[in-house]
């Protein structure tokens, strides 16, 4: 693996890696316990909105990733933001299709099958089961999330401290440094 083009981190660059690998999950943890396990395993109102609130500070901090890159005249391309090209992406998109394609079918079946969701309900557990949706405003909210996370995580994570962590360390070493802040 090549190291990235040297661009040395800045102050704010500094501030903001702490503030995705450290602030941001403690804020969480201490979210999380504020409202408390069993209201969230039976309100739906109290699940949406923890949906929303997981939405709004994602985008935020994407944006704040964004505004600091942006300003400071970097790449896009180092956030992962570039448009790939050649056949390795051909073959990305070949294979997103085949999974968006596989994913469809493995709903429809779902839909039609009570027991296999009871069966999915049933390998859940934990905290985990608590934030799965189950109404349809719910699911609703829950696919948004989806999206957002897909998004904003990528930004942070895979780009911005990605690229941070590569500036300190070998490649391989950022990769799995940035793997397990994720």
């Amino acid at each position: 693996m090549s190291r990235p083009e040297i661009m040395h981190p800045t102050p704010i660059d500094h501030v903001l890696a702490l503030v995705i690998a450290l602030i941001y999950p403690l804020y969480w943890k201490v979210t999380w316990h504020r409202r408390g396990r069993a209201q969230l395993g039976e309100d739906t109102a109290v699940r949406i909105g923890v949906y929303r609130e997981v939405m709004r500070t994602e985008w935020f901090l994407a944006a704040l990733v964004a505004a600091c890159w942006f300003l400071s005249e970097r790449s896009a391309s180092f956030l992962g933001l570039g448009l790939p090209g050649g056949w390795p992406f051909g073959v990305g998109v070949l294979v997103f299709v085949a999974y968006v394609v596989l994913g469809v079918r493995q709903i429809a079946g779902l839909r039609t099958s009570p027991d296999a969701r009871a069966k999915i309900r049933g390998q859940l557990h934990g905290d985990v089961s608590l934030l799965i949706p189950r109404t349809l405003p719910e699911r609703r909210v829950f696919a948004a999330l989806s999206l957002t996370a897909g998004i904003c995580e990528e930004i942070a994570y895979r780009g911005f401290m990605l690229w941070y962590l590569a500036t300190l360390l070998p490649v391989a070493a950022a990769v799995a440094v940035s793997a397990v802040i994720f």
